[in-house]
């Protein structure tokens, strides 16, 4: 084999491998079969260029005609004149003879109602409109600019005044009137030893200081925000000022459940709100005949009808029942 490549040409072509395979027929045939597909895919992909080219030159022709096309029209609809309807002559019209027999005039009323009728503009004699001059200086461009118009602040001098602020003192602490609240409610107040807060200056600062638990506020409305939410379970009301008459082996929870009722019920410095709320409530008690419940409603302006032997005190400090198991003998019995 090295033999006969040295002794082949420096370049060999196809035939010299052709040649060469002869000794093994099996490779010969395996590059026989590849050059033959590799040329019939050549073929195929020449055969498919050749149309893609026709059919591409056919879709330029087509569009550049659907351009030319497109482009002739508009000229003609801008350089064609309007179509124009014939001119109707009044003297031809004077002048014309009349029919003589039925059917001439039938057929001259027909002709009539078909006929074109004369535009306005037709009608009406053209003024000759002189041409403008052109004048040989040009005009300068307009063009159109967005002014945002706003308020200016002027300043103006004045004299300089030491001005001080007033500072709102608070007021006193007064407990609500309990003129019209029946004695039943009454009994149940009692206004507090100690006043409920006390007002105090240092400096020409104001503070309030709680009477209960002597915490500073800076505010009335914050003392009343305080009072409300952390001395209800000390009984006291921080609407009316009053505490109320609780039996002392209330817990906590009990007290501040009495406060709030007494704040729904009958406090009579309630807003006003709550006073239409009971107003209401009252009312509804009243129709369905439950007068001694509508009685525990305190309602400024409005009497109770009648009294009821015990206050609301006497029903809270009731004992509660104690139940005790059945004996064996009254088990037996049943």
């Amino acid at each position: 084999m090295f033999a006969a490549a040295e002794e082949g040409p420096a370049h060999p072509d196809i035939s010299d491998v052709l040649r060469y395979l002869e000794n093994s027929p099996v490779m010969l045939r395996a590059l026989q079969e590849f050059i033959s597909a590799m040329q019939q895919h050549e073929d195929m992909l020449l055969t498919r260029l050749t149309e893609a080219e026709g059919r591409l030159a056919t879709y330029e022709g087509r569009n550049a005609q659907q351009n030319m096309e497109e482009g002739r029209d508009e000229e003609e609809m801008e350089e064609g004149p309007a179509p124009q309807e014939p001119e109707f002559n009044i003297e031809e019209a004077e002048w014309a003879p009349l029919p003589e027999s039925d059917d001439e005039e039938e057929e001259w009323l027909a002709e009539a109602e078909w006929a074109p009728l004369p535009d306005d503009s037709e009608e009406r004699p053209e003024v000759p409109v002189a041409p403008m001059e052109m004048s040989g200086v040009d005009e300068p461009e307009e063009a159109i600019r967005e002014i945002v118009l706003r308020s200016r602040t002027i300043t103006i001098p004045v004299p300089v005044t030491h001005a001080t602020m007033a500072v709102a003192v608070p007021e006193v602490f007064h407990p609500a009137d309990l003129g019209d609240l029946p004695d039943q409610f009454r009994k149940e107040l009692e206004v507090p030893q100690v006043e409920p807060y006390t007002v105090a200056r240092a400096e020409g600062n104001i503070a309030i200081v709680c009477g209960i638990c002597d915490r500073q506020f800076e505010t009335l409305k914050g003392w009343r925000i305080h009072a409300s939410r952390k001395h209800k379970q000390d009984g006291f009301c921080a609407r009316c000022g009053h505490n109320l008459l609780l039996p002392p082996e209330f817990t906590a929870a009990q007290r501040t459940a009495a406060v709030e009722l007494h704040a729904l019920d009958w406090c009579p410095r309630a807003c006003a709100a709550v006073m239409d709320e009971r107003q209401v409530k009252r009312r509804r008690l009243n129709l369905v005949g439950r007068e001694e419940d509508a009685q525990y409603l305190f309602v400024p302006g409005e009497k109770i009808h009648r009294e009821n032997k015990r206050t609301r005190l006497e029903y809270l400090s009731l004992p509660i029942p104690v139940l005790h198991p059945l004996s064996n003998e009254g088990g037996q019995a049943g």
